[in-house]
């Protein structure tokens, strides 16, 4: 399994990476496979043969700063039989099962590409899909305890994804058939405040979805939060769209209520790792969005 990711991009922030697989989220100890180096690069080539097909696990990354400062996400995904659907335009893979009655003493297998002059065979053919969907527009509106009628609820509405390398426009939108979302938070890592969760009960009309989010009582605008959503091709390529919940940047009036700072120290100091002394106006706002 091969598998490719954003780098950060604050210049000389992050020394390396490191990838996993584990059962759970959120694990510190993948035991599926340990955490391995991908030598600074953000991509990396896992062999996993010992995973059972059918078995759902999370690839955790692992971001290390050069003042060893971790932090780890994960996405999760499921080790399923081979698919009708490629993403490679310059390779191809080929599966082929041997008859029972030669198993036992077949040890190797060959395979070559030659022109011959034969009976025509034909299969179902392979769809290549190269590119990640494309997106469009995400609109959101929240309804409290008082405007939802006594039910706190998100309602969504976006622009379907597709594939924007197939003409035909049923087969572009058909193509990507999964989506999820989430809540996260504003910040550049993305901590999740719920996990990702498919998208069952919906509406089309017009290439636009829509759905509810049912929430479950007056949620905290203390931080900025967004609601993100995930759509998958058939060849498991995946894109985002993301928005505010509430406008995080309004003045007038404020949308968004930071908690009171008690105490705050400043970035670990290179020498001896304590904060550095931060100056801070009294009665001046913290514009550390998200910090604590």
């Amino acid at each position: 399994m091969e598998i490719s990711w954003l780098p950060v991009l604050v210049p000389g922030q992050i020394y390396d990476y490191e990838v996993g697989l584990s059962p759970t989220s959120g694990s510190s100890a993948p035991d599926l496979l340990a955490f391995q180096s991908t030598k600074q690069h953000a991509h990396y080539l896992i062999i996993h043969s010992n995973i059972p097909d059918g078995t759902r696990f999370f690839i955790a990354i692992k971001t290390i700063s050069k003042s060893n400062i971790e932090g780890i996400t994960d996405h999760r995904l499921l080790c399923s039989e081979d698919i009708d659907v490629q993403m490679s335009l310059n390779s191809i893979k080929a599966y082929w099962t041997l008859p029972e009655d030669i198993q036992t003493y077949t040890f190797d297998a060959l395979f070559a590409i030659e022109r011959r002059s034969s009976l025509t065979i034909s299969t179902e053919g392979v769809m290549v899909m190269s590119s990640p969907p494309a997106t469009g527009a995400i609109t959101l509106q929240h309804l409290n305890l008082t405007t939802g009628l006594g039910t706190e609820k998100l309602l969504v509405t976006f622009d379907q994804f597709y594939d924007p390398d197939i003409e035909n426009t049923t087969e572009k939108y058909d193509a990507v058939q999964t989506y999820e979302y989430a809540i996260t938070d504003n910040s550049m890592v993305g901590k999740m405040y719920t996990p990702w969760t498919i998208i069952k009960s919906q509406t089309t009309d017009n290439h636009k979805i829509s759905f509810e989010v049912p929430l479950t009582g007056e949620m905290d605008f203390s931080r900025c939060k967004r609601f993100t959503i995930r759509g998958y091709n058939k060849a498991k390529h995946y894109s985002v769209v993301s928005t505010e919940i509430k406008d995080c940047t309004a003045y007038n009036p404020i949308l968004i209520n930071p908690n009171i700072v008690k105490d705050a120290v400043g970035q670990p100091d290179i020498v001896d790792g304590i904060g550095r002394t931060i100056y801070l106006t009294k009665n001046d706002y913290w514009l550390e969005a998200d910090q604590d």
